[in-house]
């Protein structure tokens, strides 16, 4: 019998920049974000675009585990 992992719905995403952009547009990345695993085939300004995202994300999340 295999252990059950403790997280359910474990899901990593691959997504290319023209995806990028459809999730940017929909307000859906900024939920995904930490979910993806792989950028491939990114415009050099999509790599700003989510290098930022990543960067506010963490420091909300850090921001929210000091309160």
């Amino acid at each position: 019998m295999q252990k059950q992992s403790k997280q359910k719905h474990l899901v990593e995403l691959a997504v290319t920049g023209a995806a990028f952009d459809k999730l940017q547009q929909s307000e859906a990345m900024e939920r995904l974000l930490f979910f993806t695993r792989i950028f491939a085939r990114f415009a050099p300004q999509q790599k700003v675009t989510c290098a930022v995202a990543y960067m506010a994300a963490m420091q909300e999340m850090v921001a929210n585990t000091i309160l």
